[in-house]
């Protein structure tokens, strides 16, 4: 859709530098532990965030561990802002 409207995107631009464990039977704060420090800038795309407005896009938002990597991870590439969009939110646990 971003094509349609004319605006820039890159579906690479993050890359995993290390694995991480599955993060569906973990709290909120074990995934943020398990997520850190495991994306960086994709070699690939060196320099496609650096000085611009990024908006990282996902399916889902559970913990919110994945878009705070992600924009760790922009924002330590030069990003100058990181907003994020999910287009559903998982149920809070009872």
């Amino acid at each position: 859709m971003a094509w349609m409207a004319g605006i820039d995107f890159c579906l690479d631009g993050l890359k995993k530098c290390r694995r991480t464990l599955e993060l569906k039977d973990h709290t909120a704060a074990e995934r943020w532990k398990l997520l850190h420090a495991s994306m960086v800038e994709n070699p690939a795309r060196a320099g496609c965030v650096s000085g611009r407005e990024v908006v990282l896009v996902d399916d889902v938002f559970t913990s919110g561990a994945t878009f705070l990597e992600a924009a760790r991870a922009c924002l330590e590439a030069g990003a100058k802002t990181v907003s994020v969009i999910a287009s559903a939110r998982s149920a809070k646990p009872a």
